[in-house]
């Protein structure tokens, strides 16, 4: 039989992210079509369940990185001490000055990228 089921799916930051999610829930056999909504954290797949099933959605979406409930919001950098020999915060072997900026929502490769290169173009 012939079903849609509407999964959500949290941590999608761009296209290249929806386009993750769709290519590993098209690869399930037995989906017919997959509508990922990034506005709408979610992925509604048309699947024939005797060949497929949510669960098999919901594993997939995992193992490719993203989350089935919201993600919370943390600051793991903070308050690690650095190990010896090492810089700490604000320091740096080369005389520089470090920054350290808590950041959210990147969640692919493109994601990171667009960030690197923006700092890369500042002055210093």
């Amino acid at each position: 039989m012939i079903r849609t089921e509407t999964i959500p799916v949290y941590g999608m930051m761009c296209g290249h992210c929806v386009k993750a999610v769709m290519m590993a829930l098209e690869s399930i056999s037995g989906v017919q079509g997959v509508q990922v909504s990034l506005e709408g954290c979610s992925a509604e797949v048309t699947f024939d369940d005797s060949a497929a099933g949510p669960e098999q959605f919901r594993e997939a979406i995992v193992e490719e990185g993203y989350s089935l409930t919201p993600v919370v919001e943390e600051n793991p950098a903070a308050d690690v001490p650095a190990a010896a020999g090492e810089a700490r915060p604000g320091e740096s072997a080369a005389g520089g000055s470090i920054s350290n900026f808590a950041l959210s929502g990147m969640s692919c490769v493109n994601c990171a990228a667009a960030i690197e290169k923006c700092f890369r173009g500042a002055p210093g």
